[in-house]
């Protein structure tokens, strides 16, 4: 409680400080960055803005904030953006579980659609599995804040993160960039961009790969675990056809064979060694999580006319995950869970925007079709502890695994005007029409506990198909249609002041509950798409003379189908919907106390409630509070750069301290669930006065807190894994620039 009152005064004072004396800090201290903040264009309406008059919550950042806060993969952009929390799913280091607003998915089978949308250069990213993006070479982030139905469609109903990579120029550039650090860690990073046809063809390319030994001790092992070994490259061409046409074609692919992250078991049975800490574990086992993902794309642009251009994007993608987790932590695992994931899509969305009668009306139209086809094979391996002579023992081993094919296909149409009334206030209207078929095709095995997975055909013993599941009553083919509008007012009183309403819907296609851990056909069911409607009141302000940006939103969503996924007492997954209401109020800021120093701050403080009419037999499961939806999230910093005088460079820091307040990591509201942490990073280093060439000193989680961020509750059987946090990191780092 004492950590939540200070971060709450530091939110306070960094916001409130250039209330005292703004005179005073407007001199400058001398360094090269402009006194002033630069403004920041973003495409959250799928064409390019002031991110200040964007009437939309959204917090973008560009490479020089991803760079001062080591924001180097997807998972570290949580404590950047309000509302927004989030982990590794639950042992998966390649995969990111995503809740904004209080919203999001634990489950990763393909079965099951994520709520916050990730999009790669506007390509939807359909699979949560291999979702960990290392991010290297960006333009900037974005991350809307609330359903995106209308320009984003289908499985944004939360929010969405688009990343938006550096398109190739036509001139050489290139830089490279390599560190060690504790845990035996390394990493090299590098890109390089040239024209090959002067005006005409360009190319860039970057590259990125690291490793360390692991940061947990597994005691029956003998050695640390939940090591990093990625590796990853991008390659984009540019082809300037004429003065008004071009096109961008692009491949990337990345490689995660990393451990599968070790949990610690926090109720562990008497008979079981007993819990030490997050990082002493006992599991015997061999985890692995590999994790590839490849990706194609063609986005042509074509300007029609002064004011109109047509967007074309052509993609396809391949996402493979295969991975085995101890959930038990034991020198012989109570269960073991295997995972074979392969899925593929192709994508094609037409996008044309612009303006007309002399920029009165701005508009945003499109077409869009996506088709998605999933191969899964889900294995669960039981050695579970009974009541015997002496205590506990192991009963038979037993053993089942799930086969699941599953196809989606997409379409959609979506349109939205801006009728700018006057020079001061504007309206909007939109909507977007999505159809969608989906089918799932079903096989449940038995067999002798594997040495291999997935198990021989010949040792495979067929319980029930598809035929079964649909003889129950359960549909194998799905069909939604589904209208998402939005309408809103935008109103700037004067040039530094932004204020906005707005009414949005969403939407997260339905799927199956098909995780079967036991040979039960009934409990593989379908669930409903969940509808979610939001309200919002904002207000985006620049003050001072550009050198304070505040930004402000209020919300209200009102959930229909909330679909949430839980442990249940005999050992299995579980699943229900229901309705349910958030709101909260979030708030981001930078102040630019002089062309030195920035301070910056976000907060969130958030509730939610379910609705009083709970399904029979769901009001004994759900708690009294929806799950990660903590009550306060913020976060503090501090970036500076400071001239050392002529020709010897500037020095770099930057600080910043986030909490994540008290809640609940399951929908049970289990109080070994309840967790709560704080998180301080920190970098050091020198610039040379070109910027050619730096030297820093990070660390990542500087004060060491220990916590976890993930657990199931199976405590009833004698396990419940909780994962880890990582310890301190701390890197040394060299960079060069050409």
């Amino acid at each position: 409680m004492k950590a939540k009152h200070i971060l709450a005064s530091s939110v306070a004072a960094a916001v409130a400080l250039p209330a005292f004396n703004p005179q005073a800090l407007a001199q400058a201290a001398g360094g090269d960055k402009p006194a002033v903040l630069e403004e920041l264009v973003v495409t959250a309406q799928r064409r390019s803005g002031d991110l200040q008059q964007v009437p939309i919550a959204v917090t973008a950042l560009d490479e020089a904030s991803m760079e001062r806060r080591q924001i180097l993969s997807t998972e570290d952009i949580f404590t950047e953006v309000p509302g927004l929390i989030g982990s590794n799913n639950v042992g998966q280091n390649t995969a990111v579980t995503f809740f904004l607003r209080g919203i999001g998915t634990t489950e990763s089978i393909v079965t099951v659609d994520p709520a916050v949308g990730v999009y790669v250069d506007d390509v939807y990213i359909a699979r949560q599995g291999v979702n960990n993006f290392a991010l290297y070479d960006l333009e900037r982030i974005e991350v809307l804040r609330g359903p995106q139905g209308t320009l984003y469609g289908r499985n944004s109903s939360a929010g969405a993160v688009k990343v938006i990579t550096k398109e190739p120029e036509f001139e050489t550039t290139g830089r490279i960039s390599a560190g060690v650090g504790n845990y035996g860690q390394w990493f090299a990073r590098g890109s390089f961009n040239t024209a090959i046809v002067e005006d005409k063809l360009a190319v860039r390319v970057n590259y990125m790969e690291q490793e360390d030994d692991g940061y947990s001790d597994n005691l029956t092992l003998g050695r640390d675990v939940n090591k990093t070994d990625f590796m990853g490259w991008r390659v984009a061409a540019l082809w300037q056809a004429s003065d008004t046409l071009r096109f961008i074609a692009a491949a990337d692919y990345m490689e995660d064979d990393s451990d599968s992250v070790y949990p610690a078991n926090l109720a562990p049975l008497p008979s079981e060694p007993p819990f030490i800490g997050l990082f002493d574990l006992y599991s015997d086992t061999e985890q692995r999580n590999l994790g590839e993902a490849s990706g194609y794309s063609l986005t042509a642009f074509w300007d029609i006319g002064p004011d109109t251009t047509l967007k074309s994007i052509t993609a396809v993608r391949e996402t493979i995950q295969v991975y085995n987790l101890d959930l038990s932590d034991s020198v012989t695992p109570i269960y073991e869970l295997f995972t074979d994931n392969d899925s593929d899509q192709i994508s094609q969305e037409f996008n044309l925007s612009g303006s007309f009668d002399e920029g009165r009306f701005e508009y945003t139209s499109g077409l869009f079709y996506f088709k998605e086809e999933s191969d899964a094979i889900l294995g669960n391996e039981f050695n579970l502890r009974v009541p015997g002579e002496g205590g506990f023992v192991t009963a038979p081993p037993l053993y089942f695994e799930q086969h699941l094919q599953t196809d989606s296909e997409s379409y959609a149409v979506y349109g939205e005007l801006t009728w700018n009334l006057s020079a001061d206030v504007s309206v909007f209207l939109g909507g977007r029409y999505t159809t969608e078929e989906k089918n799932i095709d079903v096989q449940f095995y038995t067999a002798p506990a594997p040495g291999n997975f997935p198990a021989l055909p010949a040792d495979r013993i067929q319980l029930f198909d598809t035929g079964v599941v649909e003889s129950l009553g359960t549909p194998t083919d799905i069909e939604f249609d589904e209208f998402t509008p939005r309408i809103g007012i935008d109103w700037s009183p004067s040039d530094d002041l932004n204020l906005y309403a707005s009414y949005s819907r969403g939407f997260k296609s339905g799927g199956w509950l098909a995780r079967l851990v036991f040979p039960n056909p009934e409990e593989l069911t379908d669930f409903p798409a969940e509808i979610v409607d939001s309200y919002e009141v904002g207000l985006k302000s620049q003050l001072f003379d550009n050198r304070v940006r505040a930004n402000v939103a209020m919300f209200y969503t009102d959930f229909q189908d909330l679909f949430n996924t839980f442990t249940n007492v005999n050992g299995g997954f579980s699943g229900a919907t229901t309705d349910a209401e958030i709101y909260g109020l979030e708030a981001e800021g930078t102040y630019r106390v002089n062309s030195v120093l920035d301070l910056y701050a976000n907060f969130a403080l958030m509730d939610g409630e379910y609705a009083d009419d709970l399904p029979p037999g769901l009001d004994s499961v759900l708690g009294d509070d929806l799950q990660r939806l903590p009550g306060f999230q913020g976060k503090v910093g501090v970036s500076a750069i400071y001239p050392l005088g002529s020709g010897n460079g500037s020095l770099i820091a930057n600080f910043d301290y986030s909490m994540i307040g008290d809640h609940y990591l399951t929908i049970t509201n289990a109080p070994i669930s309840e967790s709560s942490y704080d998180i301080a990073n920190a970098t050091v280093g020198w610039e040379s006065e070109n910027q050619k060439y730096k030297v820093l000193l990070r660390c990542r989680n500087c004060f060491d807190e220990e916590y976890f961020h993930s657990l199931l509750d199976f405590s009833g059987l004698g396990f419940a894994p909780a994962y880890p946090g990582q310890p301190r990191f701390y890197t040394l780092e060299l960079e060069a620039s050409l």
